[in-house]
């Protein structure tokens, strides 16, 4: 696996997106032309691959080329939404640890509670607090709801404690 790329290399990438020749782009052999309606026009030639001792990979590279032309701004596009994808995950994560933690307090600070809430009990308050969640931060937290009634079930998460009195 290669090292994260760096910010200076994705803008890199996305200033040479924007300065390139419209897209798409289709080939023809090992030359790469730009279209119009989706119809090839030799008079928007963008460029030619040449490799004489293998005119397959050199029809291969212009095909790849040509195709990368719209599937470069295809992969920013997923990135970005993969982006915010994971922030809103995180927004939801937090969200709901800091809920974990009020609760578990109020319950800490309950004199005659022998015993924190059962997986039901905590399944309900996290379901109240993502019905509480505005959209755009609900994305991820299905998820993490799901991840923590299954550690629940599996007895990963202790449910008793002591009574602090």
């Amino acid at each position: 696996m290669s090292a994260p790329m760096t910010p200076d290399r994705e803008q890199e990438i996305r200033t040479r997106e924007q300065a390139a020749t419209p897209g798409p782009w289709m080939s023809d052999g090992a030359e790469i032309y730009g279209t119009l309606g989706g119809v090839l026009m030799i008079d928007l030639w963008v460029g030619e691959t040449l490799d004489v001792e293998n005119q397959e990979r050199s029809n291969a590279d212009a095909a790849f080329i040509a195709t990368a032309r719209s599937a470069v701004p295809e992969l920013l596009a997923e990135v970005d939404r993969l982006r915010t994808e994971l922030a809103d995950q995180a927004r939801a994560t937090e969200y709901f640890a800091n809920q974990s933690r009020r609760r578990g307090n109020q319950l800490a600070a309950d004199p005659t509670r022998r015993q924190v809430t059962p997986v039901e009990e905590l399944a309900y308050d996290m379901d109240t607090a993502l019905v509480n969640l505005p959209p755009a931060e609900r994305r991820g937290a299905d998820a993490v709801l799901q991840v923590l009634r299954a550690r629940a079930a599996a007895a990963v998460i202790p449910f008793t404690t002591e009574a602090t009195s």
